[in-house]
């Protein structure tokens, strides 16, 4: 199992948005505030309800529920468990 200190790392140096932009190419975000927003990537809608907060590096879904950090995002995206991902 990976240590603390070296998922910490690789938290640090990866952006969520790369990650998105990465896992989900062609979906469109669309800046508000401080926050990216989507249609939800991990199902299927009409209006956006999925974002992105920059600051924190995590995303959050108020459809589906779905929240985490990049890692959380990655192995969503790549059908993994976070361990693999």
């Amino acid at each position: 199992m990976a240590s603390r200190s070296l998922v910490e790392e690789i938290k640090g140096r990866t952006d969520i948005r790369q990650i998105f932009e990465g896992c989900f190419p062609g979906r469109r975000l669309v800046p508000r505030g401080t926050r990216w927003w989507s249609c939800c990537p991990l199902h299927e809608e009409r209006v956006p309800s999925f974002c992105l907060d920059i600051d924190r590096q995590r995303f959050h879904c108020f459809g589906c529920q779905a929240a985490g950090d990049s890692i959380d995002l990655y192995a969503r995206a790549r059908g993994l468990s976070n361990r693999d991902a």
